[in-house]
């Protein structure tokens, strides 16, 4: 599963889960229905965040962080992101709502444990 900017993972991605939990194809009417939402939510004061994964990526079925395992080496190097992180399945976006008291808080917090660290 993927997280980012939503029109990135548009960009790298070739169908969409619909809410049946059927895959389809990605077409440019649906891009542009889900950058219309994201425009409206965005224009909401509100962080969006959009979601996706790749289904056939069986060089990391077994990867479990070791470092000895042949796809840690994958992910060493970046060039290989793009053919990792292409042909995925686009399952939606969130808008979070981040008050600016609550950045202020984590802004705070993380001052202080870096500092007492």
């Amino acid at each position: 599963m993927l997280q980012g900017a939503v029109e990135n993972l548009l960009d790298r991605s070739t169908s969409i889960q619909l809410l049946d939990g059927s895959v389809v194809a990605l077409d440019q009417y649906s891009k542009d229905l889900i950058l219309q939402s994201l425009h409206e939510m965005s224009t909401s004061a509100l962080r969006c965040l959009g979601f996706a994964y790749k289904e056939d990526l069986s060089e990391f079925e077994t990867y479990n962080g070791d470092e000895d395992h042949p796809a840690h080496q994958l992910l060493l190097e970046p060039r290989n992101y793009s053919s990792i992180e292409s042909n995925l399945t686009f399952v939606g976006l969130a808008g979070l709502r981040v008050s600016w008291h609550s950045n202020l808080l984590f802004s705070g917090l993380f001052r202080f444990f870096h500092n007492h660290n």
